[in-house]
Formats: C-alpha cells, sequence, structure tokens
C-alpha cells in the first residue's frame, strides 16, 4: 500500500471566481467619485423662478383684493403701492416668498438620496449649547458690521421707503402676526434653503471659505434691497459658520429667529413710542462690549470643536 500522501493536480485559481478574484487584486480600485454640485445651481435657478412666481401670484392676489374692495382702474397703481405696504398684503407677499424658498429646499434634499433631514443639516449640532448661546449672542459683532454697511450706503443712496412706511402702518393687532413671521419663518426657510442645501453641498468640493463666502453671497443678493444686501452679507458669513463647525444649521436657526425678532422688537418698540427712536449711548456701548466679547469667545469655542463638515459619499 503507498502511505505517501496523494498530491491533487487541481490548480486551486483555475476557477472563474477564483481567477477573477486574483486578478482583481491586482488591479487599481477606481478613484473616487467627486460628489455632485451641479444639483446646487440648478436648485438656485428653480428657487429664483419659484421666487418670481410667488410674487406674481401674490401681485395678482392684491389686485383681485383691489377691487373687491370697490378699487378703482384710475387710482390702481397709486392705491397698490401704498396696499402692498400694510401689514397684512406684506405678510401675505412675505409668506409666499419664503415657501418658494423653503419648498425648493425641502424639494431639492427629498429628491437626494441622503435622508431629507440629513441632506438639510437638521440633524444635532456637534458642539454644546453654551457653543451655541455664545455664537448667538456673538451674532452682535457680525449685526454691528451689517447695520454699519447700510447706514454708510444710505449716506449716497436713499433706502427703500416700503419697509419704514410698513412699519408707520403697524397696528397693534398685527404686531404679534408679525413678529412670528419675520421671526420663524426667515429663519427656517432660508437657513434650510441657502446653509442646509447650498453650502452643505460645496463643501463636499470647495473649500470651506469658498463654499460659505459663496452661500452667503447669494443670501445676500436673494434680499434684493441695496441697503438689506449689504447688511444681510456679514450675518450670513456668520451663519454659514456656525453651520459648518456645528454641522447642523439648527443653531443657524435659532440665531436668524433671534436676530430678526430682537431687531422687530425693537423697530415695533419705537414705533408704539415703548422705546426711544435714538437708542441710550451706555445701552449700545454695553451691547458693543458684549457683543465683542461674545463674538471673540464664540469664535474660541467653535475652533475648539472639530468641524463637523458633511459625507463626501452622500450625493
Amino acid at each position: 500500500m503507498n502511505d505517501q500522501p496523494v498530491m491533487s493536480s487541481e490548480n486551486p485559481y483555475a476557477s472563474p471566481a477564483a481567477a477573477a478574484e486574483l486578478t482583481a487584486s491586482f488591479v487599481p480600485a477606481p478613484p473616487p467619485t467627486k460628489p455632485r454640485i451641479w444639483t446646487v445651481f440648478v436648485a438656485l435657478v428653480v428657487m429664483l423662478v419659484a421666487f418670481l412666481v410667488a410674487n406674481i401670484i401674490g401681485g395678482i392676489g392684491l389686485v383681485v383684493w383691489y377691487f373687491a374692495q370697490d378699487g378703482r382702474t384710475d387710482r390702481m397703481q397709486t392705491d397698490l403701492l401704498e396696499f402692498a405696504v400694510q401689514p397684512g398684503p406684506f405678510l401675505l407677499m412675505g409668506i409666499l416668498g419664503q415657501a418658494a424658498l423653503g419648498g425648493v429646499a425641502l424639494a431639492a434634499a427629498w429628491l437626494s438620496p441622503e435622508p431629507l433631514m440629513r441632506r438639510l443639516g437638521l440633524v444635532r449640532p456637534h458642539w454644546s449649547a453654551s457653543t451655541t448661546s455664545l455664537a448667538i449672542v456673538g451674532s452682535l459683532g457680525p449685526f454691528a458690521i451689517g447695520i454699519t454697511f447700510a447706514y454708510s450706503l444710505a449716506e449716497v443712496l436713499d433706502p427703500d421707503p416700503s419697509i419704514e412706511k410698513m412699519y408707520e402702518a403697524m397696528r397693534p393687532a398685527w404686531a404679534v402676526p408679525f413678529l412670528l413671521f419675520i421671526s420663524l419663518v426667515p429663519g427656517f426657510c432660508e437657513e434650510m434653503m441657502f446653509r442646509g442645501y447650498v453650502q452643505r453641498r460645496l463643501l463636499q468640493r470647495w473649500k470651506a471659505w469658498i463654499a460659505i463666502l459663496f452661500t452667503s453671497l447669494v443670501f445676500a443678493i436673494v434680499h434684493i434691497a441695496p441697503h438689506a444686501v449689504v447688511f444681510a452679507f456679514p450675518l450670513g458669513v456668520w451663519l454659514g459658520l456656525m453651520a459648518w463647525r456645528s454641522g447642523s444649521i439648527w443653531p443657524g436657526i435659532i440665531c436668524h429667529a433671534s436676530v430678526n425678532g430682537l431687531w422687530n422688537v425693537w423697530q415695533l418698540g419705537v414705533r408704539f413710542d415703548v422705546f426711544p427712536e435714538e437708542p441710550p449711548l451706555a445701552l449700545l456701548i454695553a451691547l458693543g462690549v458684549l457683543g465683542v466679547g461674545a463674538f471673540g469667545a464664540s469664535l474660541r469655542s467653535m475652533y475648539r470643536t472639530e468641524a463637523a463638515g458633511v459625507s463626501p459619499a452622500a450625493n
């Protein structure tokens, strides 16, 4: 009897599957696919069209409303200009415009393969609640810069009088609905569109400072009126920085709503003679010191936290 082990003549790599596996081990992996960002520019174009359509619909609604109130054709243009700055029509146009921004953001995120809440940055912040609080108070810095830009521009270009006329026409019954709208609706809709959808996608391909500056510029331009544009830009940079470092738009939503709400509380307080038109110098100095201190502290706190960023794999 032959006690020698029997040597198999079968080649272990002769099967097609094994041969393919061996061949694949020597083939370099293809380079990773770069995340798509062309969808950002499509979404911005759609947003612009939706914004224009919303304003056209609102304008038609105002005309119908005007004639329902026995308006006259020969006075329509003059009356409509005055009617449009009343609190009710102003809120109607604002709601339609914000619905266009928020609707496009939601639709674009829904079409993305990434879960909607994560695509828009509606996730838990990467940093602590104390850092969010500091950043909100620190927004006094960008706010002051924006106000300075707006007042400087007013020296050479008269501001749009429609906002001032709207405040003059404001009645106490409209104050609370107006404050709720101006605080919450832009805070959600604009942050979802700009810092949520646009900036988060651009961060997957562009350097952070380029993505934040581009998003802030578009955010400012959407405010249309030149004085509002120069005011919104530095605040947009701050909101973009918050969204980038925290990995969430929730801190920006809270900050945006706080800035809009507090500014309009002050304006309405002046309108109804609750606050003086010129704030006391001591209050301005105190706010300045508080804002500078909180701005520096929040920057320090932000940059002690690793930027959450976004996943380049999800596109």
